[in-house]
């Protein structure tokens, strides 16, 4: 029983978002970049879903939240959020429509 034991690994439960992980093993396909980002403070747990399930599958995720609370936090990492494959955005219309002019998409 216990060799058994050695090669599971323990649950991660993430509160914020209410999920809990368990990786039996690596997961091995490619590796994408993401940026998260949400407007406001109420998407958080939505985004961090997905962030976490993002990062289950090994992917490099990067999060941007609360942007609407000033929009030089999303002004000062444009250049981040290019560097990334996928944006996944959680945003109130009236912002998302100022930040795609913004990031030029």
């Amino acid at each position: 029983m216990r060799q058994c034991l050695k090669f599971i690994q323990r649950p991660v439960l993430q509160k914020l978002c209410m999920t809990i992980t368990l990786k039996q093993k690596e997961y091995s396909g490619p590796v994408t970049g993401i940026s998260v980002v949400t407007a406001g403070t109420s998407d958080i747990p939505v985004a961090e879903e997905a962030a976490v399930t993002a990062e289950f599958y090994n992917n490099k995720v990067e999060r941007f939240y609360d942007i609407e609370a000033g929009i030089h936090r999303l002004q000062g990492n444009i250049e981040r959020l290019r560097q990334h494959e996928l944006l996944l955005w959680l945003p109130e219309w009236k912002v998302l429509a100022k930040c795609n002019w913004r990031l030029g998409r």
